[in-house]
């Protein structure tokens, strides 16, 4: 039965909703879980931080803190509160921390202190003291990153004085603000819970009387309204939300002997409160409960002030209508930086299931759903959803190694650009690359590096760097100096070469092939010494012989032998002593003064004058190599002038020029068709060399073939044969051969026929379609309208439609649907459309409707009708 009972208050004619009786509705069910950790308590203060539960203090005189986990239904104890024994406190959970504060000692004295604690790392800190007086038994919650604490006594053990007034506390900024007092009576033991940016605080005792009444809080506006009034008046109760209700139950009616067991549920978005299961416990007051997800949970307590209790109760609740309750999940998606000592991190959190609008609060104080500019570290966000439900995640933003690298160095000797340089790079993201400065080297060793300072940036992967330096140095050769003694008509001159620094012993190299430090039997003129020190290192210095009397003097000199022949010269040129003079090449035969036909080597020449003096000196004929022409072809394809021939230079002296006799002058050409081609290649020099190539024909292709263009009646099939040899490709896909098409339309199939040398061609086929003619005759006596129509969803007679077996014989089509008044309820302006029954959205009510049809057919007939249809439901 159910009983409606309707309060009226004259100030602002407020109409307080209804209380429904727990045989009207749903039942939510009780399941007992495992007992709450350490011994029997009364008055304990409880909360839940993400998926785990946390009850602890209590009566008497215990400071011990138990957490819950529901997925294995088991409790750990954790750190002792700070605050020492409590009972009578009360506690909340802001995103990842729980928060507990005021209450009572076993020595009768309220406090006002207050303690964070964090699951983390399992620590209680103090925060700053609760803004209020000190007090026991309020009522605390917390809305998105805020608490709340408001009413409760001021005295232990008594009800002598108690509060009104109402507070928040801001975590960020560890201080509390008083909000605007509680809107009913001043009280304590009262009970309260928070859904969305709303809270709610009811029942509780004054100084006289118990209370039944209930207030709701707009964090928006700082205002309290009052609500439907709870059931019966108690103290003492225990409440929580899920999803988008609230439960208040238990408590007691009259203290020491009232206690109660109901529960009952309130629906913020109707004001009603409705009974619903009675506690599982039976009998209790004084309890601690949380909430997780979509469970309530309750436990400890007593009953009618004496057997206090460890058991543990969790609540299912119905979940239906608005209450309905679906668990808020958190996914997070997110990004590392690139590079090591990068802030460039982004993470994305993904809220699935609540009740949207969802708010963030991540760990480095970012509120908004994707954070960015993230460091390697740990992150943690609080999403709360519109029914003030929370859900945490955490990720680990992490970074690659630092690059990091080692430099080494080989010195650059003799003063030449001959030292090199390696960085090893390792960290990062391999691969890596390298830029070197000022080398312009782009590997990870470079090489003919004068000395000087060097830089290096490595960039990885991911466009990561780091620089690092080198220095090449420079070991120098050694210094000469030489001294020499005249050549006489009887006697060659001497040279001796002085060597210091370097790195000794030292070779020598003199004009005249002698190997050691001094030279003799030289003719008058120059001569050069070249000294080679232990480490390479050569220095080259010149020498001049003098002549004693009037001896003969002679220098030589050559022209090189090219392109690999034997077309090198060398010169004497003489002066002083006494003409004539004779000439004797070594080891050449030719007696003149310029000798031909010579090849690479070294000569040496002979100059006798008149009195016999002679003068000898040396020289070298250098040569270039003759070019080399290595060529290839690819064969002439298809028929087609698409061959290919190329010719790769070797030997003479770079760059080389190209001539062919096609008219082409790189090295590759393209093009071709089948035949013999020749090529010329040039060096710098001069130095030329001709090659030929022979570019082959490898097929003349397929030819594609296919039958005759096809007519055929709209329906019909054709089957198109093609020829051709090799593979087939039809334009509408199809490899087989032959194919059967049916086309609506007329339409162009078009074969491609490939070989084995993927040589093609390609040939098609007209596909006409006619259209068979449409028989309308006797159109008009074929159409059909029922009198009658049921829209109930049953998948019978559900819409009204005209019914006509050819609608290619209509032209135009006109139906119009009027309901009794003249309102026009339904237009179609095709055939196939049909009448729902609605009108406006609204399903119309049983009535008589009247239509009108006007029809239009290709053959020129026109058919004007109407009728009455029934809407039966």
């Amino acid at each position: 039965m159910k009983i409606k009972i309707i309060f009226i208050a004259l100030v602002g004619l407020t109409l307080y909703p209804e209380l429904h009786p727990s045989n009207c509705f749903a039942q939510g069910t009780w399941v007992q879980k495992a007992n709450v950790g350490g011994p029997v308590r009364t008055f304990a203060v409880g909360f839940s931080i993400g998926t785990k539960g946390y009850i602890g203090t209590g009566t008497s005189g215990i400071a011990d803190f138990w957490e819950y986990d529901p997925s294995a239904n088991t409790w750990t104890q954790k750190a002792n509160f700070s605050g020492g024994v409590r009972y009578g406190a009360v506690g909340f959970s802001i995103g990842t921390k729980g928060y507990i504060g005021t209450g009572c000692n076993n020595g009768f004295s309220v406090f006002n202190d207050f303690w964070e604690y964090d699951p983390s790392v399992n620590t209680w800190i103090q925060k700053a003291n609760f803004g209020g007086a000190p007090r026991t038994s309020a009522v605390g919650f917390s809305i998105g990153t805020k608490g709340y604490i408001g009413t409760g006594s001021l005295t232990c053990m008594t009800i002598s004085s108690m509060a009104q007034d109402f507070w928040e506390y801001d975590p960020s900024v560890n201080t509390w603000t008083q909000k605007t007092n509680f809107g009913g009576a001043s009280r304590g033991y009262a009970a309260g819970f928070s859904i969305g940016t709303k809270g709610y605080i009811g029942t509780g005792l004054g100084t006289i009387s118990y209370y039944n009444d209930f207030w709701e809080w707009d964090q928006a506006t700082n205002a309290w309204t009052q609500i439907a009034n709870f059931g019966p008046a108690r103290c003492e109760a225990i409440g929580f939300s899920i999803g988008n209700c609230g439960y208040i139950g238990v408590g007691t009616v009259s203290i020491p002997t009232g206690s109660m067991d109901d529960f009952w549920r309130y629906d913020a978005s109707t004001n009603t409160w409705v009974q619903d299961a009675n506690f599982g416990g039976g009998l209790r007051e004084a309890v601690a409960a949380f909430s997780i997800g979509c469970k309530g949970y309750v436990g400890t307590g007593w009953v009618n002030d004496a057997n206090p209790k460890t058991d543990f109760w969790e609540f299912t609740p119905a979940s239906s209508g608005s209450c309905a309750c679906s668990v808020l999940s958190i996914s997070i998606a997110f990004a590392n930086p690139l590079c090591s000592g990068q802030c460039i991190g982004t993470a994305t959190a993904t809220p699935t299931a609540g009740t949207s609008p969802y708010t963030y609060n991540w760990s480095n104080a970012q509120t908004i759903q994707v954070i960015t500019g993230l460091c390697a570290g740990n992150y943690s966000v609080l999403v709360t959803d519109a029914s003030g439900n929370t859900a945490t995640a955490n990720i680990t933003i992490t970074q690659p190694a630092a690059i990091t690298t080692t430099v080494s160095s080989t010195n650059a000797s003799c003063g030449n650009n001959n030292g090199t340089a390696t960085v090893n790079a390792s960290g990062g993201t391999p691969v890596y690359t390298y830029s070197w400065s000022p080398s312009g080297c782009t590997a990870s060793s470079c090489s003919g590096l004068g000395a000087g300072n060097y830089s290096v940036t490595i960039t990885d992967a991911n466009g990561c760097t780091q620089t690092a330096t080198v220095s090449v140095t420079s070991t120098a050769g050694p210094t000469v100096t030489t001294s020499s003694t005249p050549q006489t008509c009887t006697q060659g001159g001497t040279a001796t070469a002085n060597a210091s620094g370097g790195n000794s012993p030292y070779t020598y190299q003199w004009c005249n092939g002698a190997s050691i430090s001094s030279a003799t039997g030289l003719s008058a003129g120059s001569c050069t010494v070249i000294v080679t020190d232990a480490s390479g290192c050569s220095t080259t210095s010149t020498v001049t012989i003098t002549a004693s009397g009037n001896i003969p003097t002679a220098s030589v000199t050559a022209t090189s032998a090219s392109c690999g022949n034997n077309n090198g010269t060398a010169t004497a040129n003489v002066s002083g002593g006494t003409s004539p003079y004779t000439y004797s090449w070594n080891p050449s035969s030719q007696i003149t003064s310029t000798i031909t036909g010579l090849s690479a080597g070294n000569y040496t020449c002979t100059v006798t004058d008149a009195t016999g003096c002679a003068a000898v000196q040396n020289v070298s004929v250098s040569a270039s190599s003759a070019v080399i022409a290595g060529v290839s072809a690819t064969p002439s394809a298809c028929g087609n002038n698409n061959g290919t021939a190329t010719v790769n230079a070797s030997g003479g002296n770079s760059p080389y020029a190209y001539s062919w006799s096609s008219g082409y002058t790189t090295s590759s050409c393209t093009g071709f068709a089948a035949g013999n081609y020749s090529v010329t290649i040039t060096d710098v020099n001069g130095c030329a060399q001709t090659a030929t190539i022979a570019v082959t024909q490898s097929g003349g292709g397929p030819v594609a073939t296919v039958a005759s263009n096809v007519t055929i009646t709209s329906g019909q099939s054709a089957t198109l044969t093609a020829g051709g040899g090799g593979t087939y490709q039809w334009s509408n896909g199809s490899t087989n051969n032959p194919i059967i098409v049916t086309p609506p339309v007329t339409t162009i199939y078009c074969i491609t026929v490939t070989d084995i040398n993927n040589c093609s061609d390609t040939a098609c086929v007209t596909v006409t379609v006619e259209t068979e003619p449409i028989d309308c005759g006797y159109a008009d006596d074929q159409l059909f309208i029922p009198d009658a129509f049921s829209p109930n969803n049953d998948t019978k007679n559900d819409e009204l439609g005209v019914y006509y077996p050819n609608p290619d014989c209509i032209k135009e089509f006109v139906l119009i649907i009027y309901d009794r008044w003249g309102e026009k309820v339904f237009e179609a302006n095709n055939i196939t459309a049909a009448w729902d029954g609605t009108y406006k959205g609204q399903l119309m009510n049983t009535a008589v409707f009247v239509w009108y049809m006007k029809v239009s057919f290709i053959d020129g007939n026109e058919v004007v009708r109407k009728g009455n249809v029934s809407l039966i439901k």
